[in-house]
């Protein structure tokens, strides 16, 4: 096999996987753009978009292997007529034997990446159509189905309910560099000292290009304590963005965009409700189309 075959080849699987990409960007930005003008049909419409984008992509893992098995096939069947030729198949196959590996890890991550975050008895759901289930003051209003946080600012539901083992999901848009956090088993009422913030925190830092997300515990006038944090770019600047947490137990488990950037345990609550807040430094209000939270038994 000459040099040109082997640059041919990996052209082509280069563009094979540049077009599934493609492809698959087309597919969810169309499902996107019916979801943003069908909104009463949100639901349903965010979870054919999450069974269409899951679907799409193992189908092209599952073909972008097939191609390299059969690349690899021809490889070793070939014969090459010289020495230099023998060391080039060689390398090229190890190189395809090594995609091919990271082609069945993704396919894993991906099948436990569902299932981790898979949903099952809704508790509870406001997709903010009425203001009354919320304590609206200033910096926090309800708007065209959006719950609006402005700089500085927290949003608490008026008849704080307490979740014990959660999946807590939401969709929020935001549109330059700040913070944000979600108070995750809140103790109610008030807990120690007088202090109105006993929680898990869940910080989305976006106010430097390297965004930071943090798991932070709040225990009453005490110092925060960071049980862990994590830097990886994921969020969506000037556009929407899900968050998913999952806690059971101890354990805890965030996903930003169906990507997970957070996984501790902190048994130190073990239920609780929650608040949203939008922080002081922040540059813009963030906007929030839903709020759902599902038994996770």
């Amino acid at each position: 096999m000459s040099n040109n075959e082997g640059s041919g080849c990996s052209k082509f699987l280069g563009s094979a996987v540049l077009a599934g990409v493609v492809a698959i960007i087309g597919l969810g930005w169309a499902v996107y753009t019916f979801y943003q003008n069908n909104k009463d049909t949100q639901q349903e419409l965010n979870n054919q978009a999450t069974q269409i984008s899951q679907q799409q992509t193992q189908i092209a893992l599952a073909e972008e292997q097939l191609r390299i098995n059969s690349d690899i096939a021809t490889l070793q069947a070939s014969t090459p007529n010289s020495s230099s030729a023998a060391t080039l198949v060689g390398t090229r196959v190890a190189e395809l034997e090594g995609t091919a590996v990271a082609l069945s890890t993704m396919q894993s991550i991906m099948k436990a990446t569902e299932q981790a975050i898979s949903k099952t008895e809704l508790l509870y759901e406001d997709t903010f159509d009425t203001p009354s289930g919320w304590n609206l003051k200033d910096g926090v209003k309800i708007e065209n189905g959006n719950l609006i946080i402005f700089p500085g600012r927290d949003a608490v539901p008026n008849s704080p309910a307490v979740y014990a083992d959660f999946t807590f999901e939401s969709r929020f848009y935001i549109s330059s560099m700040g913070a944000m956090a979600f108070y995750l088993r809140n103790q109610i009422p008030t807990c120690q000292n007088g202090s109105w913030n006993c929680s898990v925190q869940i910080v989305l830092d976006f106010k430097n290009p390297n965004q930071i997300f943090v798991a932070r515990r709040f225990m009453g006038n005490q110092p925060p304590i960071d049980i862990t944090r994590n830097s990886v770019n994921t969020l969506y600047l000037n556009g929407w963005n899900e968050v998913l947490v999952t806690a059971k137990g101890s354990n805890y488990k965030v996903y930003i965009n169906r990507s997970s950037v957070l996984e501790f345990t902190d048994d130190v609550y073990t239920s609780g409700s929650f608040i949203i807040d939008n922080d002081p430094n922040s540059l813009s209000a963030i906007n929030l189309d839903y709020i759902r939270i599902y038994s996770n038994k």
